[in-house]
Parts: C-alpha cells; structure tokens; sequence
C-alpha cells in the first residue's frame, strides 16, 4: 500500500471515529461524563489480572503460528522473535484504522529475515480463518453456558457460531484445493503471487494432525481472549461471568475483525457491545459505555504487549537494516 493510501485510510479512520461517537451519544442519549467517570473507577486488581491473561493469550498465539508459518519458516523466525511480532501485530490492530495493523506481520518479518510477501499475505489470511473458527466455538460454548442468555437467544446464537464454525472448518479443508483449481491464466503477475502466497500458507497447515492441532489451539487461544474481556468487564465494573461475557462480547469482536474500523477502533466495537451484550440483559446504553470502558483496557493491555514486543525486536530490526544499507 502507498504512502497516500495509508494516509488516506488514518484520516478516514478519524472521520469515521468522530461520526460513530457523536452517533452513540445522540442514539442512547450517553453522557460523556458517565463514560469518563467510570474510567476513573477501573480496580486495578482485575486490570492486573487481564494483564496476566493477555500475556497467556500472546503466548498461545505465538505457539500456533508453526502450524501457518510452517515449522522450517518458524524455526528461522525463532519462537521468542515470532511471538513478539504477533505481539506487534496484535496491538497494531486494537490502534491503526482500517484493519493496517495486519500488514505489521508481513513487513516484521519480512525485516526479520523471512522472505515472501505474498506467503506472509497468505499467513495473515490463514491466521484470522483459524481466529473465525476458535471464536465461533468459544461463542458457542459461552451460549450453551451462559445462565443470563434466554432460551430463544441461546437458539439464535448457537445456530450462528456453529454454521461459522462448520463455513470456516470448510474453507481451511477445502481452501487449496479450490484455489489450485483457478485457470492458470489467471495466475500471472501480482494476482498469481497472491494466490501462491496463500497456497504455501494453507499447505503448511495442511494435513489432519496440523489442521487440527490449529483449530484446537484457535479455540484455547479464544478463551483466552474471552478471559481477558472478563476481566476488562469485572475492572469497570460489568458484572459477567465468562460464558455471558463471551456472548456479549461477540459483536465488538467482529466489528474489530471488519476492515471499517476506525482509529483506535474508537466507535466501531462499541456498536458491537451495544448489539450484542443486550443478548445477556444489558441495555444498549449502559452496553455501549461498559464496552467503551473493556474497550480502553484492551488497547492498553494489547499496547503495553506490543512496546514490550517491539523494544524485544528492535535489535534484530536495526540489525537487519544496517545489513540492508
């Protein structure tokens, strides 16, 4: 992407952030002192806590990323330097608008040594297919737990996360055989790259053992992130237990994982919380404000992770570049 483009999307990002929070507060009637004010009453026991829990989750995600990368690709990277840059990568998402934090991972690692634009492409892709699929389950599990949500609801919702689960379970079986099958024709030039980049991806995950060991850590790593929400939700005072959490949380996620978010996500995944925590008995109001109260603790969790990622590669990163020059 050009410089413009990327300039292009920050100040969309900025525009739609500022159109969504003005929406928010004229559509519930929020007062923005109520949202400040419950900033200032965060416990700082249970912010410790997603603290602990985010750094479980940044672990995992560290772990999995062998079965995408492929084990020859991911013993190059190294595991520290490979979870550091999910690190990175998953920060730059809670911040950068327009879903620009994905191209951190290709242009970390890329800086790292592993070649292949398009493979990284393909890796990111992969990545977000296995994060649909762990979430979808995790929902799942939380609808069938969940003692707030009522009996229609929990219809609703499980029919939902299991047709996702089964659709995403389809594409990662079935996602190379289906590209393999493009018109060669069609396959010159960046297009062609691209779909290579995505072959080589799927490839490595490829195979009952792998595929199913990437599904299955998808969905601890999703518990884990629903963990994290908790205990975001306990800090300001949202009174959930996990099952319910991991329903009323839903509509945030997608919304996060739509490439309309703005900065900072700001706008966006309150839309989400005001959609879907009323699922558990929240009112759209107090649900958007609640979600803009997890959604701060989320970047600050998600950032402090990722500083701590960045300052762990930047010898590798000013390494590699003085080696460039």
């Amino acid at each position: 992407m050009t410089a413009i483009g990327v300039t292009l999307r920050l100040a969309a990002g900025l525009l739609l952030s500022a159109l969504l929070v003005f929406g928010l507060v004229q559509l519930f009637d929020i007062d923005p002192q109520v949202a400040a004010a419950l900033l200032g009453r965060i416990d700082g026991r249970w912010l410790l806590l997603a603290l602990a829990l985010q750094l479980v989750s940044v672990g995992q995600r560290g772990v999995r990323i062998r079965w995408i990368e492929g084990q020859a690709r991911y013993r190059q990277l190294g595991a520290w330097r490979a979870t550091a840059a999910l690190a990175v990568h998953q920060s730059a998402n809670h911040i950068l608008p327009m879903r620009l934090g994905e191209l951190t991972w290709v242009t970390l690692t890329r800086a790292l040594g592993l070649p292949g634009v398009a493979r990284g492409l393909g890796v990111t892709v992969l990545m977000r297919l296995a994060d649909l699929f762990g979430l979808a389950v995790v929902v799942a599990g939380g609808a069938l737990l969940s003692p707030l949500l009522p009996a229609e609801g929990r219809a609703l919702v499980l029919g939902g996360a299991g047709a996702a689960a089964l659709a995403v379970g389809a594409i990662l079986l079935l996602g190379p055989a289906v590209v393999g099958r493009v018109p060669q024709a069609l396959l010159s030039g960046r297009l062609g790259a691209l779909l290579d980049g995505f072959l080589q991806a799927w490839r490595a995950a490829r195979g009952g053992r792998r595929l199913a060991a990437l599904m299955a850590e998808s969905a601890g790593l999703w518990v884990s992130v629903m963990m994290v929400h908790w205990a975001l939700g306990r800090a300001v005072g949202l009174d959930l237990d996990p099952a319910s959490m991991a329903v009323g949380a839903l509509g945030s996620v997608v919304m996060g994982f739509l490439p309309v978010g703005a900065a900072f996500n700001l706008g966006t995944m309150e839309v989400g919380w005001a959609a879907t925590l009323a699922l558990v008995g929240h009112a759209p109001a107090d649900a958007a404000v609640y979600g803009f109260g997890v959604h701060v603790g989320l970047v600050l969790v998600a950032g402090f992770y990722g500083l701590v990622g960045l300052l762990l590669l930047a010898p590798g990163l000013l390494a590699a570049r003085v080696d460039a020059a």
